[in-house]
């Protein structure tokens, strides 16, 4: 049940006043989904992105109470479904945290083996590469050029710092690392053909470029049975890959999302800047709203490197908090989802 005002006795005041009850069930429904506080702190991005999304989030309704005008204000009351599994999405997933997060890009990165000893342990294989990249298409992120894929072997994979800097190198926000082997569960005979159960294990982690931070790790395994070891193990090692994709994107999502409506953690490089400017620009920064930690990561050759964690719905506009800084000035030379550089005018 929710309730609508508008000012008028005619038609129009009437539509509005119901639009205004729908938009309050939609408004419980986010209620139920999110927290009071989350709600208060991002009450623009909530208006902009799902409060005014009326039709696509309200299934049915009646109007139950209607006081036709009396007053000069319409007051209507309506019993309406909303479509929680749709709200759920759009404020959990990708139309929200994506857009807020500027649309990161995935870079996927990996090795695969089949262990056995009828075949050759050299054997790679991409069915995991493939799973992973088809996966995170059919989800909407974006994924890097393929070319990537070749240019890291198994040691750099165990690199965080250098899976980044790749990563940066080929435009990419996140970098998902895997490391996958197949190996031979059992093999039996049925009515003269050999059966073969290849077991698939893949351990994974999204990586952030910019900070070069895991933002998290996860793990799948699965069976699969049929004849010819290396179809079965390629099999399994596939179908393994795509549940690994998505309990791996939810993961990622569910970290974003935290971040849009909670707290980030960002760098701020800052260049060409002395040791009295260090000072001003790190008392400044502290006294700025939504600037939850401010903390020097290292200071030499004229650089600066702080790490903050900001309000995540503060961070979209953070760039403009810098470029109002009063002393020294600062000139921004590039913003990335996690990351500002900047140098001293």
């Amino acid at each position: 049940m929710a309730e609508g005002r508008a000012a008028g006795s005619d038609l129009k005041a009437r539509d509005e006043a119901v639009n205004r009850a729908l938009r309050a069930a939609i408004e419980k429904g986010v209620g139920a989904l999110v927290n009071s506080e989350t709600m208060t702190q991002n009450f623009q991005l909530l208006d902009d992105r799902i409060y005014s999304q009326v039709k696509g989030y309200v299934k049915t309704y009646d109007v139950v109470a209607d006081n036709n005008g009396e007053g000069g204000i319409y007051r209507i009351k309506v019993k309406a479904i909303v479509a929680l599994g749709a709200l759920r999405k759009d404020i959990q997933a990708l139309n929200i945290i994506k857009a807020q997060k500027k649309n990161p890009r995935i870079m996927v990165l990996g090795v695969s083996r089949i262990e056995a000893t009828q075949l050759d342990s050299a054997i790679q294989v991409r069915d995991v590469q493939t799973a992973l990249e088809m996966k995170f298409s059919d989800m909407n992120f974006p994924l890097t050029s393929k070319e990537a894929a070749q240019v890291a072997n198994e040691k750099e994979l165990q690199d965080i710092a250098r899976c980044a800097a790749l990563g940066r190198r080929f435009d990419a926000e996140v970098v998902v690392t895997y490391e996958a082997i197949a190996g031979l569960q059992e093999a039996s005979d049925a009515y003269g053909i050999k059966v073969f159960a290849m077991n698939a294990n893949i351990n994974a982690k999204a990586i952030n470029t910019d900070n070069a931070r895991i933002i998290c790790v996860d793990h799948a395994s699965g069976t699969s049975r049929g004849p010819g070891m290396l179809p079965t193990a390629q099999k399994a090692l596939g179908e393994t890959g795509l549940k690994l994709a998505e309990s791996l994107a939810n993961k990622i999502i569910e970290k974003w999302r935290g971040e849009v409506f909670n707290t980030v953690d960002v760098k701020v490089v800052i260049n060409n800047i002395n040791y009295a400017g260090r000072n001003a620009v790190m008392d400044w920064l502290k006294q700025q709203r939504g600037v939850v930690n401010a903390s020097e990561r290292i200071f030499a050759n004229n650089a600066l490197e702080i790490e903050l964690t900001v309000e995540g719905s503060v961070w979209g506009d953070f760039d403009r908090v810098v470029d109002a800084c009063p002393a020294p000035k600062l000139t921004i030379t590039t913003r990335t989802p996690n990351r500002i550089d900047c140098a001293v005018r």
